[in-house]
């Protein structure tokens, strides 16, 4: 089998998985919700539908999960995170000290919207976003980003 072959397999398989996970985010038990949240290739709708799921366990798998809290906006994120402590100190833990910048994720622009949703962070009047973002070690998120950028 060539190498376009099995990209090809590869493809129709992660689209298969994509479709089946966002079926689960809309599946109405909580834990199927949990599953879905843990996922990769969720759309974007998808992943809007558990940031705001009623199920804690479901939010707080979401907030572990880098790839699909990249795929919410600025304001769906802070909104997110304002829903509760434990939800507000995973997302922070994974997003300001996120170190898996594939080549792939910094041509989809990911590092620029890290440092927007840092930005945003930064200036929301939730005074409680601004101190746990500066009890974060300042530099984890920048030089992350300035070393991904001189390897690409």
């Amino acid at each position: 089998m060539s190498r376009v072959q099995n990209k090809n397999e590869a493809s129709i398989i992660v689209k298969e998985a994509s479709v089946f996970f966002d079926r689960l985010a809309r599946h109405p038990d909580v834990w199927m919700r949990e599953i879905a949240a843990a996922g990769h290739g969720l759309s974007e709708e998808a992943v809007r539908l558990l940031a705001k799921d009623h199920g804690f366990d479901v939010c707080n798998v979401l907030a572990k999960n880098p790839e699909n809290l990249f795929k919410l906006n600025v304001e769906e994120l802070i909104a997110f995170v304002k829903r509760d402590e434990a939800i507000k100190s995973q997302v922070f833990q994974n997003l300001v000290h996120f170190s898996g910048f594939s080549e792939d994720m910094i041509e989809a622009g990911v590092i620029d919207k890290l440092k927007t949703f840092v930005e945003a962070f930064t200036n929301d009047p939730d005074g409680d976003l601004r101190v746990l973002l500066r009890a974060s070690p300042p530099d984890s998120y920048r030089s992350q980003c300035r070393s991904s950028a001189v390897n690409s």
